[in-house]
This record gives structure tokens, sequence and C-alpha cells, in this order.
């Protein structure tokens, strides 16, 4: 049974195992460690013709990887900085009106670079300010040689508290969606249309079992140089997905995933604010 929700000014389909991209079933919505696959979904909206079998399963876990590929080419666009923190992109503001059914006004704002690493929030910790993520398993915390990988297994309050004494914020999932589509551009994925092969740190080319170092796809980075926003981990959003109370927007797909489809700009996972998982990071947002 498969019922149409509405949310935000677009249509989003429920099906019996989460959300669901109109007949398409989400195959690899990323699996929490330890987690009952079929107790979060992955919210897309209902306008890809992308289409499998009703029946179709989980992405089975991946057995094999390297921590991350070597880098491929390199995007000659970068984004201004003006105005922003080192190490955040000036994104400027626009409408977002691309598969709504109102058009939603976009401020400009400064963009984390890259999600939030392992070493950077350690130096949060430090600080008395942001507590020690999850550890264990496929979490980055604690392991030598991860500092450059994103900081996962973080619940949505530890990253609001990092991003507050950063004097920033998290992200609404329509500022994410602006930036990931590469504003007014409005494409499929950061880079463009093309589906994604090795511009970004999933597993539907090289099975893995945990994150890259953050900027390891420059040839996936956004027309502003913003790296990671498909791949990698889900990220954090403070919108809360209205027809599934208690639980918070989390767009970007991540490592775990094999679907294409669920590193799509308008793709996101959803998730109660508590939970920290392997496939969950996040970045900051500061406004001009």
């Amino acid at each position: 049974m498969r019922l149409m929700v509405g949310w935000a000014s677009r249509t989003w389909e429920l099906g019996t195992r989460g959300l669901l991209l109109s007949a398409l079933l989400c195959s690899s919505c990323a699996p929490r460690c330890g987690a009952d696959t079929g107790a979060t979904g992955s919210a897309t909206p209902a306008e890809s013709p992308a289409i499998l079998p009703s029946g179709s399963a989980r992405a089975p876990r991946p057995t094999d990887s390297s921590d991350m590929d070597a880098p491929k080419k390199t995007r000659s666009t970068r984004g201004s900085s003006e105005g922003c923190p080192d190490g955040m992109v000036r994104v400027e503001g626009g409408t977002l009106g691309t598969r709504r059914k109102a058009p939603v006004a976009i401020k400009t704002i400064c963009v984390d670079r890259t999600e939030v690493t392992v070493q950077s929030h350690a130096e949060c910790v430090a600080k008395g300010v942001c507590q020690e993520p999850g550890s264990g398993k496929a979490c980055n915390w604690g392991v030598p040689g991860r500092e450059q990988h994103p900081i996962n297994c973080i619940d949505l309050a530890n990253a609001e508290k990092y991003c507050k004494q950063k004097g920033a914020r998290l992200p609404d999932f329509n500022e994410w969606e602006w930036a990931a589509e590469g504003r007014d551009a409005a494409t499929s994925y950061p880079w463009g249309n093309s589906p994604p092969e090795d511009n970004a740190c999933w597993s539907g080319m090289t099975k893995r079992t945990s994150t890259c170092p953050v900027g390891s796809f420059p040839s996936g980075d956004s027309p502003q140089g913003i790296s990671d926003l498909s791949g990698n981990v889900s990220e954090w959003t403070t919108t809360a997905f209205l027809d599934m109370p208690g639980t918070f927007l989390l767009p970007g797909g991540s490592w775990w995933d094999q679907d294409p489809d669920a590193l799509k700009a308008i793709a996101a996972d959803h998730d109660v604010p508590g939970q920290r998982y392997h496939s969950i990071g996040f970045r900051c947002v500061k406004e001009l």
C-alpha cells in the first residue's frame, strides 16, 4: 500500500518500508549500525522516473573497500568566499522553484566547503562545548588516521552546538538543496545531471566500509566548489519531516548507498534527532 503525503509544497510518497521515490523503493537507504533497517526510510520527492520492482530489498552490506580512491579530475570553477569565514563558500541567494508547487526565497549564505571533520569536532570537544560523538563499528571518532574524515555518529544537538560555537548554524533543507543543485542551475546532482560514478564516496562503484577523507572527489564538487554534498555522510538539517513527527531530514546520501538516486539533491533520509549513525554527519551555514 502506498500513500501520497505532502510536505513544504512538495509531494512525497509513503510506502510500507518508508518514503519512496515514486514507484522506486530506495534499496540502499542508509541502513544503520545495529538498527532495524525498516525503522527509517529514505525521503525523496516523487518526480524521478526511476522505477524498481515493488519487491526490491535493501542492498547488501558492503564487504570490502579502501577508505578512499585517489582524487580524479579537478573542477576549475571555485566559489567565492567574499564575506565568509575561512573554510566557507559564498552561495548567492535566489528563488528555489524547480520541482516546487510554490517558489521558495533563499537568502545569500556561507556554506562550509567540506563536511565538518573529526579534527574540527575534536577541537570543539577540547573547548568543552561539544560532546564526544558515538564510537565503534564504522564511526570515525577515536580512530587513528581519520582526522580528516567527516565526523559521523553524531546527533542533531551536538551538531548544532558545534555550528553555534562557530557563529553559524545548521542549514534548513531548502538552503541545503539550493547549494546542492548549484543554485538556479537546478541539476540533479551537485556536479550536473549525470549519475554518480567516481565523483562521490558511495558504494555504487566501490563497496565501502567507511567514509572517505573530505574533499577526496573534487570532480563531484558543486559549481561553487562545495565538496561531498553527495555521498560520504548524510547531513543534518533543521527541517522537520512533518508527516513523521519527531524526525528531521538528512539529505545527501552516504558512503553506504549503492542506489544513485539516494545521492540526488532532492533526496533525503529522515531520522530522530538523538540517533548517532555511521552514515550521518553535518556541515554549517552562516547568514550574510
